[in-house]
């Protein structure tokens, strides 16, 4: 019963932070059609960046790549855009784990909750920058995921325990870490990684991880997307584009969820994150 009302309470929030956006792309006014060739960009960099995301890489750095190359959204518009481009495919990514993996609700609610407020905390902070400040942000963002990666992956971090719900001390850590990596996409850098990583931390086993992982994620992005539509910060049509293209990635890619080693998958990603960090310290135009 508790897990329909969770599939019902994701669907509602995706609904809404949906007609938001519809809104907002309404009420801009006259629209200009997206050129042929920026528009398979589009589709692309959303499907390639969407396979990433269901497999754990996440879709964020993939497609800050692909944007650094191919000029796809304006650097103010960068971060309301990833976070609003993910709400469909991270909706259907939720749904299929919610279904296939047993979770236990306490350590569900508690994590969730901490992931909104930080995904409101990270929306209001970030929305309110200057439009100067936001690749710098962004830079220290992914500067910070690659330490956590990195560190992950030569053992200096745990890399997983066989919990299954956390109780006492560990719940409250949970809520702390789930809120601090809450502010992550509001940066355009992502949360999977991070979240992966924190809940790693507290013991918890990889699979467990992947229900409250995607959930914290769909709620995290609905939230920041909310902040940066109140402040037109996102550019609506690419944002549909890349989303639509998104599901078909994660529909493509749900089947091979296991067939990946994820200690490679996260070598991949650390690589796309030095990547992006040597673009965004480039000088604009460079």
């Amino acid at each position: 019963m508790m897990g329909l009302v969770i599939k019902v309470a994701l669907v509602f929030i995706s609904i809404l932070t949906l007609y938001k956006l519809h809104k907002l792309h309404k009420d801009s006014g006259p629209k200009r059609g997206l050129q042929k060739r920026q528009a398979k960009r589009c589709g692309i960099a959303g499907l390639v960046a969407n396979i990433a995301d269901t497999i754990g890489i996440g879709s964020f750095a993939v497609l800050v790549a692909f944007d650094r190359s191919w000029s796809l959204l304006a650097s103010d518009k960068l971060p309301g855009t990833l976070n609003a481009h993910s709400i469909l495919p991270a909706l259907v990514q939720s749904l299929v784990f919610l279904h296939v993996v047993s979770f236990d609700f306490e350590t569900y609610a508690v994590l969730l909750a901490g992931a909104t407020l930080g995904g409101f905390t990270g929306g209001y902070l970030v929305a309110n920058l200057d439009r100067r400040k936001v690749r710098p942000a962004m830079f220290c963002g992914y500067a910070v995921m690659a330490v956590l990666v990195l560190a992950n992956q030569l053992n200096l971090l745990p890399i997983g325990g066989e919990l299954l719900e956390l109780q006492g001390l560990r719940l409250g850590l949970g809520f702390l870490a789930l809120y601090l990596v809450g502010i992550f996409p509001a940066l355009g850098v992502g949360g999977y990684a991070p979240t992966q990583i924190a809940l790693f931390l507290l013991g918890m086993a990889p699979l467990v991880a992947f229900p409250i992982m995607t959930s914290a994620g769909l709620i995290q992005q609905a939230v920041a997307t909310l902040t940066f539509a109140s402040k037109k910060q996102v550019a609506t049509r690419e944002a549909f584009l890349l989303g639509a293209a998104g599901v078909v990635g994660t529909v493509i890619a749900i089947p091979l969820v296991t067939a990946f080693s994820p200690y490679y998958l996260r070598w991949l990603l650390l690589g796309i994150i030095v990547y992006n960090l040597y673009m965004l310290a480039r000088p604009q135009g460079a």
